[in-house]
């Protein structure tokens, strides 16, 4: 052990730096106090420059009677020029309105009156079409109940010539059936003989 490590000895204390670790262990300790004591200065003006609540009160209690004030001064001086820009708008819509219903009024007449043309023109174009188209139709139906009757005629003059034709025709079918008829029974008795003369034959001289 060397002599920085031996302990200190017994009996009353001694703080008197000892080593030099010792004195500028003080001596920052000694500064530290100083700046306490500046410290605790700068903390009391502080506290002395500080705002309590109960003068955050009164002032904001200040400010909003004057806030108040303010606003109602604003509000009233508002109110003014709107009811004077209410007057003056209302002035102006009506002589907006008196010009537009003027205006429609003229335009109303102006538009009635070229209805009327419109409509007597058209009637007059209606009424000479409709005639022209009667006239027409009258034409038209007169021309097609000529067709109608010349068809007619024409029509019943094949119907009878066709009548003959079929009379004609069944005629001669018939005719021809009779023929075809006879033709048929004497064939078969012809072929009826010439069996009959045939089994004769083989039952006498064929054995």
């Amino acid at each position: 052990m060397n002599s920085n490590d031996q302990s200190p000895p017994s009996g009353p204390l001694d703080f008197q730096p000892r080593r030099a670790n010792d004195r500028v262990m003080l001596s920052r300790i000694a500064n530290l106090e100083h700046e306490m004591a500046a410290v605790r200065t700068t903390v009391e003006i502080i506290r002395s420059n500080y705002v309590t609540k109960e003068d955050l009160a009164r002032e904001i209690s200040a400010l909003a009677v004057t806030l108040n004030d303010k606003i109602d001064a604003v509000a009233g001086r508002l109110n003014g020029k709107i009811d004077t820009a209410t007057g003056t708008l209302n002035g102006k819509i009506d002589t907006a309105a008196g010009t537009l219903n003027g205006k429609i009024d003229t335009a109303t007449g102006t538009l009635n009156g070229k209805i009327d043309t419109a409509a007597g023109t058209l009637n007059d174009k209606i009424d000479t079409v409709a005639g022209t188209l009667n006239d027409k139709i009258v034409a038209v139906a007169g021309t097609l109940n000529d067709k109608i009757d010349t068809l007619t005629v024409t029509l019943n003059e094949k119907i009878v010539k066709a009548n003959d034709n079929t009379h004609s025709l069944r005629t001669e079918m018939y005719q021809e059936f009779n023929k075809q008829t006879w033709r048929i029974i004497g064939f078969i008795t012809l072929l009826c003989s010439t069996l009959t003369g045939a089994v004769y034959y083989i039952a006498r001289y064929v054995h």
